[in-house]
């Protein structure tokens, strides 16, 4: 396991990250401990301190297969080593439109 220095993570990211519907001023207390995540795997998370959290966040922005699923991970390494990120607007890229060519295909077979 990685060793964590969990004040100099808690000191740089209550200095230089912003929260989106975060409370900042709590947030950055003096007397706030953030949790920090560093790792995933499965349904557990674990902390900078190496406590381990079953992730049962079940909203928006939850991944629903596990954290560091080896298939997921393996695609997001062939993909990183063709194109890391580009914009919809007016692009298109290959595993985009195969895969809104599958998704459209499975829609026609369920009506």
């Amino acid at each position: 396991m990685i060793e964590w220095n969990a004040d100099a993570l808690i000191e740089a990211d209550k200095r230089f990250v912003w929260h989106p519907f975060t409370n900042m001023r709590e947030w950055c207390a003096s007397n706030n401990e953030p949790l920090i995540l560093v790792e995933g795997r499965g349904a557990l998370l674990r902390d900078s301190y190496g406590r381990e959290y079953i992730d049962g966040n079940s909203s928006i922005w939850t991944n629903i297969h596990g954290h560091n699923h080896p298939h997921i991970n393996a695609a997001i390494r062939r993909q990183l080593g063709r194109v890391a990120h580009t914009s919809f607007l007016g692009l298109q890229i290959h595993p985009r439109s195969n895969l809104l060519v599958r998704l459209s295909i499975f829609s026609l077979r369920t009506h």
